[in-house]
């Protein structure tokens, strides 16, 4: 059982675009980008399953195309099965969470705005038979530190302020 006094967002996932190679430019729309014919296979994560799946389809949704690049769509089981796709060529884009791309060389990612769809909350919970645990205790704690904030920050979250 969880103590709901006892529960915060400790980070935002931050959905980006990847590709192996630039398949856009500066100028590109997401629209743009997504309905090219150029892209013929786009990964996206399961969205009855995944947030960032989810959250992908609630983009497509938002910019109207959906009909146009569903033929486009393939669906991993998972957000990591997505970027597998992408890594390894057989999907020429895809949606992932950003935290797998920062610092991959040879992999080029844009940053979705997130305006274009639902907040990837990351919470933290406690449960109710680790209210008397100090070393949960301290790792909740930590969490919500200004050291712990920077670290989630530098593996591509965002966290709330």
């Amino acid at each position: 059982m969880i103590l709901p006094s006892r529960r915060f967002t400790y980070a935002i996932g931050q959905l980006v675009l990847c590709s192996l190679s630039n398949k856009w430019s500066e100028t590109d729309s997401l629209t743009d980008i997504l309905t090219s014919e150029s892209i013929r296979h786009i990964a996206i994560p399961n969205p009855e399953l995944a947030p960032f799946g989810a959250a992908a389809i609630e983009i497509l949704a938002r910019l109207g195309i959906e009909d146009q690049v569903s033929k486009k769509l393939v669906f991993a089981e998972n957000v990591g099965q997505a970027f597998a796709f992408v890594s390894s060529g057989n999907a020429d884009i895809g949606f992932v969470s950003r935290s797998l791309v920062v610092g991959r060389q040879g992999m080029v990612h844009r940053q979705i705005p997130s305006d274009l769809h639902t907040a990837i909350k990351q919470d933290a919970v406690m449960l109710l038979r680790a209210e008397d645990n100090l070393a949960a205790q301290s790792f909740f704690a930590f969490l919500r530190d200004k050291l712990a904030r920077s670290v989630i920050t530098d593996f591509g979250y965002g966290t709330l302020p």
